[in-house]
């Protein structure tokens, strides 16, 4: 019975390697078909009146910007977060770009991570994580913001 709350670490690397693999096939393929999915969750679960989200498996960051664009409230903050290391760069490439609309207003920040892997395993044996979020204190350093991304 002990054995089922251990966590498989090579096999969740194993899962990893796979989407870190597939990251430039799914920004170009799946993820524009899928945007539709992501503004009906959006509208159903009534996000712009939420003050923080939690966007889990973002991907390369399409359905993201999206959400911070047209959904995300004034003094909101999403966390976009993803399990493969190399769709955060993706993230953080999208959100670099000059051209994208979030970045154009004044007032709103993003910070994405993609040097902390939130994935990794301190023990084994109870499952807990070897790096932790600290949203309030990221929210506090941004200072006075419009609203806020953070990509991990």
């Amino acid at each position: 019975m002990e054995q089922a709350s251990q966590v498989n670490v090579e096999a969740n690397k194993v899962i990893q390697d796979k989407w870190d693999g597939m990251a430039e096939w799914y920004e170009t393929a799946m993820e524009k078909y899928s945007l539709q999915g992501t503004t009906t969750c959006a509208v159903m679960t009534n996000v712009q009146q939420a003050d923080r989200v939690l966007e889990v498996a973002c991907g390369p960051g399409n359905h993201s910007l999206m959400l911070a664009q047209t959904f995300l409230k004034n003094k909101g903050v999403l966390v976009s977060c993803d399990f493969s290391g190399e769709m955060v760069k993706k993230v953080h490439q999208n959100y670099s770009q000059k051209d994208n609309d979030y970045v154009k207003v004044e007032g709103n920040k993003f910070l994405i991570d993609i040097e902390t892997n939130y994935n990794e395993i301190a023990d084994e044996s109870n499952a807990s994580l070897k790096n932790l979020c600290d949203l309030d204190k990221l929210e506090a350093d941004q200072g006075d913001f419009r609203k806020f991304v953070f990509g991990c």
